[in-house]
């Protein structure tokens, strides 16, 4: 489970000091991803100036990048979130074409999936937050076809579903049940229970508009 993985990785931090700076900065990362998860915001908070610290002194623009999208997820304001994804993309660009960390960096080494990633979290910000519907479909299209070209059926239900979001805030009820159902059954396919958990809802209020009362009722018991 999450919860045990990261328990062990945590056994691991007394003995952080003894890696070299950029590996002492991915490990604190990857528990930021558990603890994230985990709801263990004190935890964030107490390696905070650390983390920051090594993201500064690195010169590794992928970890950098990595730590930016972590605050952007976590920016209490739109706004801020903003400058934060915006600062992450940079530092994805800047990454394009330079050799990467090796395989012991793991998800950090990996450019066109942290890209795809952020541009898809920062399209659910601008959908929730801001009404930027268009910028929004751009990120979240651009997502899409990254991940398509990975062939990483896991996380591609995500931007079809901000694009099934997108059409359903904009009144366009056909567009957004064809991309939610997409998404709903994708997630389901792959078992992506926690992107099954954003977008089935938002297909049985489509389909409910669309005039199926009984389905639309058969997929919100569901959730």
């Amino acid at each position: 489970s999450w919860y045990e993985v990261a328990k062990q990785l945590e056994l691991v931090l007394p003995y952080r000091h003894r890696l070299a700076p950029d590996l002492s900065l991915a490990l604190l990362l990857t528990l930021t991803r558990f603890w994230i998860a985990l709801h263990t915001l004190g935890l964030i908070e107490a390696y905070a100036d650390e983390r920051q610290q090594l993201e500064q002194a690195s010169q590794e623009p992928l970890l950098r990048a990595a730590v930016w999208f972590y605050l952007a997820n976590s920016s209490p304001t739109a706004d801020q979130a903003a400058r934060d994804f915006d600062l992450c993309l940079t530092l994805l660009q800047q990454a394009e074409g330079v050799p990467g960390q090796g395989a012991e960096f793991s998800f950090f080494a990996d450019r066109t999936n942290l890209l795809a990633m952020t541009h898809f979290r920062y399209a659910i910000r601008l959908v929730d937050e801001t009404g930027a519907y268009a910028h929004a479909e751009k990120l979240a299209t651009e997502s899409l076809r990254l991940f398509a070209s990975m062939g990483n059926r896991d996380m591609i239900a995500y931007p079809l579903g901000v694009l099934g979001h997108v059409e359903l805030l904009r009144g366009e009820i056909a567009q957004a049940h064809k991309l939610l159902q997409e998404a709903v059954t994708t997630a389901k396919t792959v078992g992506n229970r926690m992107s099954l958990g954003d977008w089935q809802p938002k297909l049985g209020i489509v389909t409910f508009y669309l005039g199926d009362v009984t389905l639309a009722r058969q997929i919100l018991q569901a959730c």
